[in-house]
């Protein structure tokens, strides 16, 4: 029995025995292996699709236009705008995520992708997933990656890049990697560029100077100095907000203020001396 495929002969399937009895079988070969040739041509398809999705991406995060033409037919192909700003959406697999998972989790971002009407998008192994997402589209549809990044908090972070042209998006890239990089508590998970103050400056000190300036300030205290600092300061300075948090009498705590004063060489009620350490508290939060 002859195997058609686009009009032309693709094979010929051969069964032994007496034809009246084995033509049902070979009929049912034939069928069962027209729908195995059109699983193989989707999965082509889906591969094509694919590749040519991680190119276009690592293109603009690379800003390399050499092919421009090539590049604006494909992002119009994506319904991506050649005149609209966007976003890039950056999310990152935790480093202790076993990624004998990944099919699991990729699953679960291209759903995520989908609900946020997302065509453009790639992994970059080893473990990053980026999409590009129409400005005005994302401030409509923000609550779905802040769902998606709490739903998997144990396994994931997500940043969102800074909002550019399309042929400008390795400038949103490098704003979300910048916005990940913030992400160093194990309680924080999302990052939106936008709303980065501090960090900004905190992510563009070199390891020398940040290990050169906790050496002149804090390196010296101890782990429970460190964590009373920090109440100290997420308290807004308040003795005794800080005395309930933490379960101390106000003596107490006075003393321990008073030592860190001592070790340090800098006073942590005084504005300019509180500032430098809240920062060396911050810089060694980053590490």
């Amino acid at each position: 029995m002859p195997l058609y495929h686009e009009g032309r002969i693709l094979a010929v399937i051969g069964i032994t025995g007496v034809p009246d009895q084995i033509r049902k079988y070979a009929y049912l070969a034939e069928r069962i292996t027209n729908l195995l040739i059109r699983e193989q041509e989707l999965n082509q398809y889906s591969r094509r699709e694919a590749d040519k999705k991680h190119f276009v991406l690592q293109s603009l995060i690379q800003n390399d236009t050499s092919n421009r033409d090539y590049l604006s037919n494909s992002l119009e192909t994506f319904h991506i705008g050649l005149n609209r700003s966007y976003r890039l959406i950056l999310i990152r697999i935790n480093s202790r995520y076993n990624l004998t998972n990944l099919s699991l989790i990729e699953q679960k971002t291209q759903e995520m992708f989908a609900l946020a009407g997302i065509s453009l998008f790639t992994f970059f192994y080893p473990r990053d997933f980026v999409a590009l997402i129409n400005t005005e589209t994302y401030q409509k549809q923000a609550f779905i990656f802040h769902t998606f990044a709490n739903e998997n908090a144990s396994i994931l972070q997500v940043a969102v890049g800074k909002s550019t042209p399309v042929f400008q998006v390795h400038h949103s890239y490098e704003s979300a990697l910048t916005a990940i990089n913030t992400l160093t508590n194990a309680s924080e998970n999302f990052a939106l560029f936008d709303d980065l103050t501090l960090q900004l400056i905190l992510s563009s000190v070199t390891d020398d100077t940040r290990n050169h300036f906790l050496q002149k300030t804090i390196s010296g205290l101890s782990t429970q100095d460190l964590d009373i600092i920090k109440v100290y300061f997420s308290e807004d300075m308040s003795l005794i907000r800080t005395c309930d948090k933490l379960y101390l009498h106000k003596n107490t705590l006075q003393y321990k203020l008073n030592r860190i004063h001592k070790i340090t060489g800098l006073n942590p009620r005084k504005f300019q001396d509180a500032v430098l350490l809240y920062l060396a508290v911050l810089l060694r939060t980053n590490l």
